[in-house]
Formats: structure tokens, sequence, C-alpha cells
């Protein structure tokens, strides 16, 4: 998609299922694209919109936030917060959300 979309040019590094030995809700593919990056856990947030993915980024020590595209609010653990788009989502709120959870969840038990 990113290709045919001729998006690809925008980010740093991609990561996909064909990058690492283990899908969601393990934490590989969000875990080798902060290697990639150089940068910590504790310094990634990831935007998902499905609850494997919100439990591969607390088990990668990162925090989320939650993208409801397909699943309801409540359907999400812990996410920072939960938005429908990215419109008006602003580097600032995000600052002010990070500063209330200043560190990821524990990934619930069960799910993968």
């Amino acid at each position: 998609m990113l290709d045919h979309l001729d998006l690809r040019c925008y980010f740093d590094v991609v990561a996909g299922k064909d990058d690492v030995p283990r899908g969601k809700p393990h934490p590989d593919t969000y875990s080798r694209t902060a290697a990639r990056l150089g940068a910590q856990p504790e310094d990634c947030i990831v935007f998902e919109d499905a609850v494997l993915g919100e439990q591969a980024a607390y088990r990668a020590g990162m925090r989320c936030v939650a993208v409801a595209t397909t699943l309801a609010a409540k359907d999400f653990q812990a996410p920072l917060t939960v938005i429908k788009d990215f419109t008006g989502f602003t580097p600032e709120h995000l600052l002010e959300l990070l500063a209330q959870q200043p560190a990821a969840p524990k990934a619930r038990k069960g799910r993968g």
C-alpha cells in the first residue's frame, strides 16, 4: 500500500510481518522498528486500530493511542487516548497525555 500510494518516502523505517519471526500480539514488529530507528521503547508511541496491536505495543514497552476505526473505544485496554482519526490531534495534546501515563501498561494475560 505504501508503494502504491507513493508514501514510503515519508517513513524512516517500515517493518512488517516479513521482517519479524512472530506477528502481533508479540512485540517483535514494534521492537524491531524501535531498534532500526535507534529509539528506546519507552520513547515510542504506537498508533493502533486493533487489540492485538495494542497488546504488542505494551509487550514492547511502548504506549499506545487507539484509533477507533473498526473497534469501539471500550474494546481497548489502556490507551493514552482513543481517536476516530487524526483531525485535531496535536503534538501538544500527545505530550499532555504522556505526562499522565509515564510508563507503558502491562499487556493483559490471555490475549496471545
